[in-house]
Formats: structure tokens, sequence, C-alpha cells
């Protein structure tokens, strides 16, 4: 009986360790994320960036601002790369600086017009720690 438990504590065990090599990326919808929006306070302004292992018909990344959260309005879009299983890194620079807190967040478009919409992130004025993830909106829109 104690050898039967100890083979299963070790298959488990040992499922586990394999299983702790791998990344698990995080998918909305259109891409698969090995890194989701980051944004970190520059001098000049506020650096976003993130990075997508694979891309299924994205047409187009458009960045969107707000100082609620609640409210956003477009402040920049970045081409998609379409169709691609390779990593993809993209960055966009908002040089205007806030009052206070921004929050930002991305919509990937498809070819067809639709859209995802991607969880919000928000960094204070004065901050120099990196973004901070407050929801995950996940939305199809049409």
């Amino acid at each position: 009986m104690k050898l039967q438990l100890k083979s299963k504590f070790l298959l488990i065990f040992s499922f586990a360790l394999f299983l702790s090599n791998f990344s698990f990326a995080q998918t909305n919808g259109q891409c698969t994320y090995l890194k989701p929006l980051e944004v970190k306070k520059k001098d000049f302004g506020n650096m976003l960036a993130w990075t997508t292992s694979e891309e299924n018909d994205v047409k187009l990344f458009v960045i969107e601002k707000s100082s609620n959260g609640i409210d956003f309005e477009r402040v920049g879009d970045q081409q998609g790369a379409g169709f691609s299983k390779k990593k993809n890194v993209y960055r966009f620079m908002d040089l205007a600086l806030p009052q206070s807190v921004s929050y930002y967040r991305i919509l990937h478009y498809s070819t067809n017009g639709s859209f995802t919409t991607g969880e919000i992130v928000s960094i204070g004025k004065s901050s120099q720690n990196p973004s901070t993830r407050l929801t995950n909106t996940d939305e199809d829109k049409k």
C-alpha cells in the first residue's frame, strides 16, 4: 500500500516538474501573448509594450487612454502582423504627460472590422513601478 502511494506521489510530482518547464501564454481571441500590455514611466512619457507569440487576422492594434478607467480615447495605433506564428514585439510611446493616473487598453482589430478589447492597465504620474493590471474586459465587438 505504501509503495503504491509513493509511486503515485512520484508520478504526480514528475508531471508537475514537467509542466513547470512550460510557460503558458495568455490568449485574447486573436492574439496569444507572451507578455501582456505593460506601461513604464519614462522622463518624456509613458512607454507601452506588449509581445505576441501568435496572431490570427490581427490587422491593427488601437491604443486607448483614459484618466478615469471608464471613458477611453484613441491615442495611437500599431499595425498588426496579420497571421503570424512568430514572436512580435510592439511598443508605443505616449508623449502626453498625465496630470495623475493614466489607464490604457488595446483593441485588436481584424480585417472584417470586429475587435477584441484587452485588459486595462494603469500607471501613476510619479510611478517608477511597472503597470498595474485592473481587469480583463475581453469582449468581442462587431
